[in-house]
């Protein structure tokens, strides 16, 4: 009877410490955040501040213009029915166009014989464009699948700039 008493004792303090951590994580959980890498700019002056010289193709409209850690320049923008995402950075990343979709094609061009452009389009019909010039490197991305020819001009009015 005494070993059943300590048993049930021991339950009821273990299930009331388990409450107590319980309450003490939720309110570690409600204080903990996490910095936002994203930074909206008022123009691409901005971007110069680390060594990065975009802008939006012309005839472009409803342009943002943000920095991520002060390494990447990125340029939203509306052009021809559709929503791109222009982003620069001198640090050889990865993704750095942040889309994750399985890639279904890829196709390469080169612009003047130098400039090697890589198109990819996902399974979620993103079409995901990648080249680096002078040491920098460049995405643009936009939730559409976009003619190869029309990318490749919009890219040759992008290292014009």
């Amino acid at each position: 009877m005494k070993n059943i008493t300590l048993l049930f004792f021991l339950m009821l303090v273990s299930i009331g410490c388990v409450g107590c951590n319980n309450e003490k994580s939720n309110n570690e959980v409600e204080n903990l955040s996490v910095a936002n890498p994203f930074k909206t700019v008022e123009s691409s002056e901005a971007f110069k501040s680390f060594g990065i010289s975009i802008e939006a193709p012309v005839n472009s409209t409803n342009i943002e213009y943000y920095t991520i850690d002060n390494k990447t320049a990125q340029i939203d923008f509306d052009l021809n029915n559709h929503r791109y995402t222009y982003r620069a950075t001198k640090n050889p990343v990865a993704k750095m166009h942040g889309i994750y979709d399985n890639v279904i094609n890829t196709e390469q061009f080169f612009i003047e014989d130098v400039i090697e452009v890589n198109i990819d389009t996902t399974d979620t019909d993103v079409t995901i464009v990648t080249w680096s010039n002078d040491d920098v490197y460049y995405s643009l991305t936009t939730d559409a699948v976009i003619d190869n020819e029309v990318v490749l001009e919009m890219v040759q009015e992008l290292t014009k700039n």
